[in-house]
């Protein structure tokens, strides 16, 4: 991608010290020459100011800096190519713009998902961030190919984009006051119910604190972490479940951080990643559904080592990303209930019958009448999980290889479960075929295990009830939660509260709609009726002035007659 697509979300002086090229010499070129490692001491500070160090170092010659600013765009533009298939295609006319499907129901892109990268700071190995600018070109904020410049898609962006100046953990500390620094969001004229909607939800075990700083004003982008959240651990300054939005601006209330205690495990991920997606999917309705898949979340994971991580499978992950596949498809995973024919049961009845109490005295079609009145409220909250979305798919941190191949296989394949059922424990074989890595998989070669499908297939009934059961539960000494218990339950509560808040926001907004529709209902009732009077008084004139003038007509054709 080109350079003005980066200006969008990164800051000028950021990529000129990432941009070189050999026929264009960069601001970077000249901290490097005739000096050693990484120059004088300003220089080193200045890179330090931009996280240029440590896991994210700009190269000393000139090749290896050009590969990496060739690495940043191609990691920007395939995310950008990826989210230009799932959106509806725009054919340019000189008359009129045309609007086809979009290509593609799931996106894949395991090399992104660079999400520690702030607008002005590189860090976590991370130097641009694909994942904000590929989201904002999902809301139409991105247009590479629009007619109208830089200018004109910097302005769209700027409607959803947080001020760019400093990330979120440090304005708290500085009590960073939006109205006298950074820039602000600018107010979007468009109505809420024709904005498009991401949901963005974040598996790696380190928190997106660069998309989280990015969208942390806008209520377009609902984003969820599932990460660890501990002093020491990276990003330690940012994740906490009290980080809910800035306060002032819509997106309040449209960020969630769900910490994971160490050692979580593939149940109780599954069940709190499921119970997270279905709530918010019935409450906000996204459009996109974009999925960060990190692989350092697996059990022997080299960067995070094994006592400090989590103990997932890539089983684990691939059965969450099967779940939202399945949800985007239009289809979900529901309990068999006893069907009832509508057809059988009339207005009269309902109303006749509503006072019933007793189940056991109730007559069969009775009993339906009761089963129907409760089921319309389900069916209502299941509509919104009928409805099809796009999904987007992620790469993110993994250092085992391994691990991290057999992870982004079989989500692949469960990517696939929204149009083809099956795709991931029936149809793909149990052992790892043979090729050139082949003994690196040892010493069990398997590509499904058994043990992991085993549990996870038998987690399915009980994820309510671990649910339920994780909201009452206490220590046995009697002292309280325990603290991977606690961790859970802050979580769940964050994600029933963010429900709360966002619930009673569109219950609002369509208050408002209404009451503004009636006002102008009356206000057109009165103005027809106003110009309606209007009209048959200018009739009635009109009517006397015709008739007046054709009686002095036939006047003056009766005096000119007489004069000869």
């Amino acid at each position: 991608t080109r350079r003005g697509v980066l200006e969008i979300f990164h800051e000028d002086a950021f990529l000129n010290l990432l941009e070189y090229t050999p026929s264009l010499k960069s601001s970077s070129s000249s901290l490097f020459q005739n000096k050693e490692e990484h120059g004088s001491y300003q220089d080193v500070k200045l890179l330090e100011k931009y996280g240029l160090t440590d896991d994210c170092p700009v190269p000393n010659d000139a090749t290896s800096r050009s590969v990496l600013w060739k690495y940043c765009q191609s990691v920007v533009g395939t995310s950008i190519q990826a989210s230009n298939l799932l959106k509806q295609k725009v054919i340019k006319s000189k008359q009129q713009y045309k609007e086809e499907a979009a290509e593609m129901d799931v996106a894949i892109h395991w090399g992104g998902g660079r999400h520690h990268a702030h607008s002005n700071k590189a860090g976590g190995f991370c130097y641009v961030n694909d994942i904000v600018l590929a989201i904002l070109n999902l809301l139409d904020a991105l247009d590479e190919y629009d007619d109208r410049g830089k200018e004109r898609r910097r302005r769209r962006a700027e409607r959803i984009l947080s001020p760019k100046s400093i990330p979120i953990h440090e304005e708290e500390e500085n009590n960073y006051d939006e109205n006298s620094n950074g820039r602000l969001p600018c107010k979007d004229n468009e109505d809420d119910a024709n904005k498009k909607r991401v949901l963005y939800m974040d598996l790696d075990i380190h928190h997106a604190d660069g998309v989280q700083s990015a969208f942390y004003n806008t209520d377009q982008v609902l984003t969820v972490s599932f990460h660890r959240h501990e002093a020491g651990f990276f990003p330690s300054k940012s994740g906490s479940v009290r980080e809910k939005g800035r306060h002032g601006t819509p997106g309040f209330g449209y960020n969630i951080n769900f910490p994971l205690f160490r050692g979580c495990e593939d149940l109780a991920f599954v069940a709190v990643f499921r119970y997270t997606l279905y709530q918010l999917v019935e409450v906000y309705d996204p459009h996109y559904v974009v999925l960060c898949v990190g692989a350092d979340g697996v059990y022997g994971d080299n960067l995070v080592g094994e006592g400090d991580g989590w103990n997932l499978t890539p089983e684990g992950l691939a059965e969450c990303v099967r779940i939202a596949s399945e949800l985007c498809g239009g289809g979900r995973e529901e309990r068999k209930e006893e069907e009832i024919d509508p057809m059988d049961v009339n207005d009269q009845d309902v109303d006749r019958d509503s006072n019933i109490k007793n189940v056991d005295n109730m007559t069969p079609k009775e009993h339906n009448i009761s089963l129907l009145r409760k089921s319309e409220s389900e069916r209502k909250k299941s509509e919104k999980r009928k409805k099809r979305r796009k999904l987007f798919l992620l790469g993110g941190g993994g250092y085992n290889p391994t691990n991290t191949a057999r992870t982004f296989l079989l989500c692949t394949a469960a990517a696939c479960e929204g149009a083809r059922p099956g795709m991931l424990w029936r149809e793909l074989p149990t052992d790892v075929p043979r090729h050139a890595h082949f003994p690196r998989y040892g010493p069990h070669f398997e590509l499904v295990s058994s043990s992991s499908k085993a549990e996870l297939f038998g987690s399915k009934r009980n994820d309510d009830e671990f649910i339920a059961k994780l909201k009452d539960f206490k220590d046995s000494h009697g002292g309280g939660l325990d603290i991977n218990r606690k961790m859970l339950v802050d979580g769940i509560k964050a994600v029933d509260m963010a429900c709360m808040f966002i619930q009673g926001r569109n219950e609002n907004q369509i208050k408002k709609e209404k009451d503004l529709r009636k006002i102008k209902g009356s206000f057109m009732d009165s103005v027809s009726d106003e110009y309606f009077l209007i009209c048959s008084e200018k009739k009635k004139r009109g009517i006397n002035e015709k008739s007046r003038g054709g009686r002095r007509r036939k006047k003056k054709k009766a005096k000119t007659e007489k004069t000869p």
